[in-house]
């Protein structure tokens, strides 16, 4: 079973919200999926750890 690490991030637009995921976790982890409210701006990351 795989280990799937999500993070809820405020942010203004999904630019913004891909910004924060290639600063913060593009080394560590790849993106496997993402959702954005744009009505109450708030996006959430999915991430798998690299190996």
């Amino acid at each position: 079973m795989r280990d799937y690490k999500r993070v809820t991030v405020e942010c203004f637009s999904y630019q913004e919200l891909m910004e924060f995921y290639k600063r913060d976790y593009e080394i560590s982890y790849k993106l496997i999926g993402y959702r954005y409210n744009t009505i109450i701006q708030i996006g959430e990351l999915v991430l798998y750890e690299r190996k």
